[in-house]
């Protein structure tokens, strides 16, 4: 064997072998530890953060909506049954009204009708 060609025992090849992964850096394989890993990850979580953050607002900006427009269907509500009253004591009115209106006429019917009929029946003698 020359000083150049590769060693052939098992325990000579282990040795040759590298003990880092391919494509990483730093003693041990860790690639999470490499400088543009650790310049990405605080502004990574800056991002996250800032979308939790920007979520949170939403929903806390809808539930204000929400709110503020159950308060004005409250409002809406409330005029409406006080409109539906007032409606519906118009329509009794004009109900008794014309009930009395269609009684007098109805009476005012009978009367001539019962003045024809006695115009036509026969008198007695």
């Amino acid at each position: 064997m020359t000083s150049t060609s590769p060693p052939t025992s098992p325990e000579a090849q282990a040795q040759a072998t590298p003990t880092t992964v391919p494509g990483s850096t730093g003693p041990g394989g860790r690639p999470w530890l490499e400088p543009a890993v650790l310049v990405a990850v605080p502004g990574l979580a800056v991002t996250i953060l800032a979308l939790l953050l920007s979520i949170a607002f939403g929903i806390y900006s809808m539930n204000t909506r929400i709110d503020t427009l159950g308060a004005r269907i409250d409002a809406l509500e409330t005029s409406f049954n006080a409109r539906i009253d007032t409606l519906g004591a118009r329509i009794d009115a004009l109900e008794t009204s014309f009930n009395a209106r269609i009684d007098t006429l109805g009476a005012g019917l009978n009367a001539r009708i019962e003045q024809v009929y006695q115009f036509l029946l026969p008198k007695e003698r």
